[in-house]
């Protein structure tokens, strides 16, 4: 018997055009944290799967001591299915490229960081935040000629190459301010030199080129932040160190993804900056 697209089914199409990458742990937190059991949830996502509505990475990956879980992802169909639903065709320019299976932890590492963020911004009045990308999502959705289509992943110069690939980036309102922030997920397993010497040049002349400002017309500031998070109290403070030597190292935010959860990302100072005390990212 053919799947129905129930609210329950829409839900988790909608979840994983927003968020790309997620386990089944992750789906239901996000969609059914009420449920205890993990079997109604798996079930679904096999009908789905099996229906074609959503795809599964064949590779299983294990996740916080858990035993080996699938990785879902969206595919042409969750589009489709999305777009009709909706009657937006946005929704057909959501990215549904299968992940490398060598990339899947920084995927879902990104996938948390962004929910950390959506659950963040609910929990205040006072600030919003209207559009969020993840390093290969189409900005320009509306325009209907795919060939100029363009993500926050930038070429900066040809020769020699300058580009800029953040992992993700959002535009943030509070009052009457409207601020763009890049995010890099960092899982540790680049050496903080390399890290050090191939991401700051990118983001300073995306800076002066006034890039940012193409990937977000709407801000009203004349600069951005870079918030990295990372996995120790060591890797962030070398990394820190390092900064203070590099261009554009104002643009510099780092913590640990143990500082930052949905009630210390924007309002605790949990944020350190070159030659700045810690701080919040709404005080900053």
């Amino acid at each position: 018997m053919a799947i129905v697209i129930t609210k329950k089914n829409l839900l988790v199409l909608n979840t994983l055009a927003q968020y790309y990458v997620l386990t089944r742990k992750m789906i239901q937190e996000m969609c059914f944290p009420h449920v205890r059991s993990s079997r109604s949830v798996c079930e679904r996502l096999r009908k789905l799967k099996n229906e074609g509505y959503i795809s599964q990475v064949n590779m299983r990956v294990v996740l916080d001591g858990q035993s080996a879980s699938p990785v879902y992802h969206p595919n042409k169909k969750t589009a489709e299915t999305l777009a009709a639903f909706h009657d937006d065709d946005r929704y057909l320019n959501i990215f549904t490229h299968p992940p490398s299976t060598r990339l899947l932890f920084h995927w879902i590492e990104i996938a948390k960081t962004h929910y950390v963020v959506d659950r963040a911004v609910e929990s205040s009045d006072l600030i919003q935040m209207p559009t969020w990308y993840n390093e290969w999502e189409v900005i320009n959705k509306d325009v209907p000629n795919k060939k100029i289509h363009y993500t926050i992943h930038s070429v900066l110069r040809k020769q020699p190459s300058v580009t800029c690939q953040p992992d993700a980036a959002f535009l943030l309102s509070c009052g009457s301010a409207r601020k763009v922030f890049y995010v890099e997920v960092d899982r540790g397993t680049d050496s903080i030199r390399r890290i050090a010497s191939k991401k700051p040049p990118g983001y300073a002349m995306m800076e002066t080129q006034e890039r940012f400002i193409k990937h977000f017309p709407q801000t009203n500031l004349k600069s951005f932040s870079v918030l990295f998070l990372t996995t120790t109290e060591y890797r962030r403070d070398e990394l820190l160190k390092r900064a203070k030597d590099i261009d554009g190292k104002h643009l510099w935010k780092f913590a640990t993804r143990r500082e930052v959860d949905s009630d210390s990302f924007f309002f605790k100072p949990v944020w350190h900056a070159v030659d700045t005390d810690r701080h919040s990212l709404i005080d900053a």
